[in-house]
């Protein structure tokens, strides 16, 4: 049996960490699971994630640009905001991309999310973990 592959696109270690041992703990081996932490990190696995074509993708909307203070990329808090939602676009812009399903999945009400598209599948993390979890296993019935 294949395994799913599922990216995690969280900067916040603690919270990937959790996220990450929900899915292990809930699909067992059935599963891989990537990590990426920053803008920049999703920006250069993104060849990586075309060729790939995980089952899903579990995506913050808060991201700085990179982990390090070297950066060619402003620092900023509207690019952090918005960080998430950029990623998400270029997933749907991109045709070996577009149906990946993917999850924005933030502490942020949707109200308060910059540039988020009407119709994207959003959860908030403090949201019952079977939430999350039915979200992956429908995720799954469509690979």
């Amino acid at each position: 049996m294949d395994k799913k592959l599922i990216y995690v696109v969280e900067d916040d270690y603690l919270e990937a960490e959790f996220t990450l041992g929900l899915l292990q703990e809930t699909f067992g081996d059935s599963v891989e699971t990537e990590h990426i932490a920053t803008h920049h990190a999703f920006l250069t696995k993104f060849e990586e994630i075309a060729k790939r074509q995980p089952a899903c993708i579990i995506l913050d909307v808060m991201l700085p640009w990179t982990d390090t203070e070297v950066t060619d990329q402003p620092s900023t808090l509207d690019s952090f905001m918005t960080a998430g939602v950029q990623c998400r676009n270029k997933l749907r812009v991109d045709g070996r991309t577009t149906n990946i399903p993917v999850l924005v999945y933030t502490v942020l009400d949707r109200g308060d999310l910059q540039g988020l598209p009407e119709g994207t599948t959003y959860l908030r993390k403090d949201a019952p973990n079977h939430r999350l979890i039915e979200w992956v296993k429908e995720a799954f019935s469509k690979t």
